[in-house]
C-alpha cells in the first residue's frame, strides 16, 4: 500500500478520534463507535481530493 496513503489515513484517523466532539456531523459524536459508514465516506471524499488519481471505492 502506498506510504502516503497509510500516513494521511492514520492523520484523518487522529482528528476524527480527537475532534468527533467538535465535528458538527451527527454520526461522528460516538467516534469510533458506531460511525464506520459516515467516517469510510468522509474518509473516502477526502482521500480523493487528496489523491485524485487513486480509485476509491
Amino acid at each position: 500500500m502506498n506510504r502516503d496513503l497509510v500516513i494521511f489515513c492514520k492523520r484523518i484517523r487522529a482528528v476524527f478520534q480527537n475532534d468527533r466532539d467538535k465535528i458538527d456531523l451527527s454520526f461522528f459524536s460516538g467516534f469510533p463507535k458506531n460511525s464506520c459508514r459516515g467516517a469510510s465516506i468522509f474518509l473516502g471524499y477526502l482521500l480523493k481530493q487528496h489523491f485524485p488519481d487513486s480509485v476509491t471505492q
